[in-house]
This record gives C-alpha cells, structure tokens and sequence, in this order.
C-alpha cells in the first residue's frame, strides 16, 4: 500500500466536506457509509494486516484514530443534512481538523515502523 495515497485520500476529506457544508458540492454522501472504517484503501489495509500489525500499539492508535476519523465526518454529515451548517463548520474546523492532524502523525509513525515508505509532512488537513 502506497501510504502517501492514503493519506491524500484523508486529506482530501476536508475539501469534500467543506464543499458539502457550503452546498457547493455535487456529492451525495451518505454518513452510514462514511463512518464505515473498513472501506477506504487505508481502513482495507488495516484490517487486512491486522493479524501481523496488532502487537504494536501504534497500530492500535492508528486504527482507533482512524475510526474517529470516519465517525467525525459522518457527524459533519449528518449535521449538515440536518441544517446544521454552522455546527457541521465547527466540527469540521476543530475537532475533526485536530483529528485529521493526528492521524496523519501516525499513519507516518506506523510507516516507518514497519519499514514502509513514509511520506513526508503535509499541511492542509
């Protein structure tokens, strides 16, 4: 698994749930399918190397933040189908920007602890 994918896959969740916040995007998003952390290529990648990865905490963190991740931006879903645009905001600017942040940290940690090609730093999460 190419970790930099991942994560700009991650990274690119706030630009989408910015747009549908704002009501430009296009997208129909569905928040019981967001906050499945199974289904993205990193979430897929997790599970399927759980086994070989679950000794290390950091894998633990990894996944238990990445659940987060999901279940964030099925709540900012969920609140902007509500018409709770400014709550949905708010979330999205805090909490689910300080998660994205942290997850991003990890993924890099458990990348190169596994000897897997870590990516380097990246701002606009």
């Amino acid at each position: 698994m190419n970790f930099l994918d991942a994560l700009n896959a991650h990274v690119m969740w706030k630009q989408r749930l910015k747009s549908y916040v704002a009501g430009t995007s296009e997208e129909e998003l569905d928040p019981e399918h967001i906050c499945l952390d199974n289904q993205c290529v990193l979430g897929k990648w997790l599970y399927g190397h759980r086994d070989a990865l679950e000794r290390s905490e950091l894998f633990e963190k990894v996944r238990s933040m990445h659940a987060t991740f999901h279940e964030s931006a099925a709540d900012i879903v969920r609140l902007t189908q509500k018409g709770k645009a400014r709550e949905a905001e708010r979330l999205l600017n805090g909490g689910y920007a300080d998660i994205s942040h942290q997850l991003q940290g990890l993924i890099r940690k458990l990348a190169r602890e596994h000897q897997y090609e870590a990516p380097a730093a990246e701002s606009g999460t």
